[in-house]
């Protein structure tokens, strides 16, 4: 795969809503030609403010040459910060979000999950790594991403302490009391620096789980389930107008008689 794709653009045009076909093709990360055939103003940036790619295969071609890099520097940079936590501009997700998806969603009160999880959620477990989490609040006392974990901790809460590890079973009301955030997007955002980072120095939620009726977690959903989580997740909950959303087999997880005529 070549670091040279192009995308292909429609643009409407503010001045009479009519629409363009952009016959040039549209590098990523550059912007529109000099010779593009209408002008809308000098300072106009028709790139996309967010990329977001929803992947379900083992292939990581799209993952190494795009996505990778920018990941590992958003799962480090905040952490090093006084406060601010940034909107990860290229966003790639995976079967690693389908907990920090439902939580984000739940937590959020977005609807229609109970089309998706048939099953009450009953338990949500958090394990997290205090040690690490006290020597990021001594360094950065006002990190967003401290005090967002810090949050969860509370001296009543008595956990079972395993090797600096502190784990907590809460239900979402608890959940929803404990923590503080403005919008789903930002919620995301946390719950992805703490708990999705590769590197264990930056962990500092060491694990997630939701519990469902009967003792289902989401490893025991299907794929179907799965993908419809991730979907709902895209579009509801992190894109926004300008965000360019690209779907691997978006209606893989539909019954082959339904292909024709997907509906979400």
């Amino acid at each position: 795969m070549s670091k040279n794709q192009e995308i292909e653009y429609k643009i409407k045009k503010p001045e009479d809503k009519s629409w363009h076909n952009l016959e040039k093709l549209y590098s990523l990360g550059s912007r529109l030609p000099a010779e593009f055939p209408f002008t809308l103003g000098e300072s106009y940036d028709y790139r996309p403010s967010q990329i977001i790619a929803l992947y379900s295969g083992e292939e990581l071609r799209l993952w190494e040459e795009y996505y990778k890099k920018p990941y590992f520097d958003f799962n480090k940079t905040p952490l090093k910060n006084d406060t601010y936590v940034s909107k990860l501009n290229m966003l790639y997700v995976n079967k690693y979000y389908w907990d920090v998806a439902l939580l984000t969603m739940y937590a959020s009160d977005v609807k229609g999950l109970e089309k998706i999880v048939k099953s009450e959620l009953k338990t949500i477990t958090i394990q997290i790594n205090k040690k690490l989490l006290s020597n990021f609040i001594k360094s950065k006392p006002n990190n967003e991403v401290n005090k967002f974990v810090s949050s969860f901790i509370t001296p009543e809460s008595e956990g079972d302490g395993v090797e600096n590890i502190q784990s907590l079973n809460l239900s979402l009301d608890e959940v929803k009391d404990k923590i503080d955030f403005k919008t789903h997007t930002e919620l995301f955002n946390l719950l992805c620096v703490a708990k999705l980072s590769k590197d264990k120095k930056l962990k500092l939620i060491t694990d997630l789980e939701l519990e469902f009726e009967n003792g289902i977690t989401t490893k025991d959903f299907s794929e179907g389930q799965k993908k419809q989580i991730l979907l709902k997740l895209c579009l509801e909950v992190l894109s926004g107008e300008n965000s360019l959303l690209l779907f691997d087999e978006p209606d893989a997880h539909i019954h082959i008689q339904k292909n024709s005529s997907p509906t979400y």
